[in-house]
C-alpha cells in the first residue's frame, strides 16, 4: 500500500455515513381519510419512502408521533436502529393526563 492509499479518505462504502441526525424532523402530515385502512395504506406509503430516504443518508430509524387522529410527525432519529420505525402516542399520553 502507497503512502497515497493510506491517506486518501474512506470511501462511502468503507465507513458509515451518519452525520449525527440525533433528532431531525422530516414532516408533519395531516391526513384527510375516511377509514382506518386508508389511513394505514397514506402512512404505510411515506414512512416507507422516508425510512429509504433516512437509511440513504443516515443510517437511521424514523419515529412516527401521532397527535391526533389525523396528524402525525416523522423524525430522524440516531438513536433508533437503521429501519427501525418507533411509534409514539403523543395524543392517548395528552389526553389521559
Amino acid at each position: 500500500m502507497s503512502g497515497e492509499d493510506k491517506r486518501r479518505p474512506p470511501g462511502p462504502s468503507r465507513h458509515r455515513h451518519n452525520s449525527e441526525p440525533s433528532h431531525t424532523k422530516i414532516a408533519t402530515y395531516r391526513f384527510d381519510v375516511e377509514t382506518a385502512s386508508q389511513l394505514d395504506h397514506e402512512l404505510s406509503s411515506i414512512i416507507e419512502a422516508e425510512l429509504e430516504k433516512a437509511n440513504r443518508n443516515h443510517l437511521c430509524g424514523l419515529t412516527i408521533t401521532r397527535h391526533d387522529r389525523q396528524t402525525f410527525t416523522l423524525t430522524i432519529c440516531g438513536n433508533v436502529s437503521p429501519w427501525e420505525v418507533r411509534e409514539n402516542d403523543a395524543w392517548t399520553k395528552a389526553s389521559s393526563v
